[in-house]
């Protein structure tokens, strides 16, 4: 069975996430969208407990997962995915303060190895499964928990978090307004106006959403990264064709040019060293 949609979806709610299965050894599908994509996968990798875990998730044998995947954290703590699954477990429990606390963790462990730093599917999988705990578990003190620097300024991920948490609860011009918030912090974040665009569109706000989804398909195109069809059909939906004319002119392939000034016109070129003829 597939789960319920993640980013850059809005937060899925929380009774739907409780009884979705984890899904051992199933292919990966990463990234369903606002617009409802395909669905996310939990792929686990290899490991006794993490298995072991899943398969009691599956079984619906909840608390007794949770063990199995904290012994999985204790083994291996830079595991961040088996801490992501403990979040997911805790919320199935709907002890939502350990969840938020083990997507921290986990979000934590990606951002100090390398693995996990250039693991952009799964830190956006992070985030929804941290926004779908805040917003079932209904408490101010969760968001607090939730952020990256307590205490101190937010980071992007936290408004773009709180951006996922304000769509689940139908408010809708907050939501944008976490939107905004995120976008101009990190303004090179693909993923955040991808779904700022996609929202828009959601509520009918068709011109400033193109033109979102216009400038997430630059930042893509920049990255080089391959195209994301999701993207793609939202933009030929609205009536834009999907090309490298919605870049910037300095994200186009420049010509290769010779280091140094160019040569006038009808010059000659020097003799070579040491006076050769």
């Amino acid at each position: 069975m597939h789960l319920a949609p993640t980013a850059p979806s809005p937060a899925p709610r929380p009774s739907r996430r409780a009884r979705g299965p984890l899904l051992a050894l199933a292919a990966a599908g990463l990234l369903a969208t606002a617009a409802g994509g395909c669905a996310d996968v939990l792929q686990p990798n290899a490991g006794e407990p993490r298995e072991a875990g899943i398969k009691l998730y599956n079984a619906g044998q909840y608390p007794e997962a949770a063990g199995s995947f904290a012994n999985a954290v204790k083994q291996r703590p830079q595991d961040y995915e088996a801490h992501y699954y403990l979040g997911r477990t805790y919320e199935s429990m709907r002890n939502y303060h350990q969840a938020v606390g083990s997507y921290r963790t986990a979000l934590t462990v990606m951002s100090n190895s390398l693995k996990g730093a250039d693991d952009a599917a799964f830190r956006l999988k992070v985030l929804d499964g941290m926004a779908s705990a805040i917003a079932a578990g209904q408490d101010p003190s969760l968001e607090q928990a939730a952020f990256s620097r307590t205490g101190g300024p937010k980071a992007a991920e936290d408004f773009f978090v709180l951006a996922k948490v304000r769509r689940a609860a139908g408010d809708a011009d907050s939501a944008l307004t976490e939107y905004q918030k995120a976008g101009a912090l990190d303004p090179g974040s693909f993923a955040v106006a991808k779904e700022h665009g996609l929202y828009l569109l959601q509520l009918n706000q068709r011109t400033k959403g193109i033109e979102e989804l216009k400038r997430a398909y630059a930042l893509n195109y920049r990255a080089r990264k391959p195209d994301d069809e999701q993207l793609n059909t939202a933009l030929r939906a609205g009536g834009v064709i999907p090309g490298p004319s919605l870049t910037e002119g300095k994200d186009l392939p420049q010509p290769v040019l010779p280091v140094g000034p160019l040569p006038e016109l009808g010059a000659t070129s020097p003799p070579p060293a040491g006076g050769g003829r």
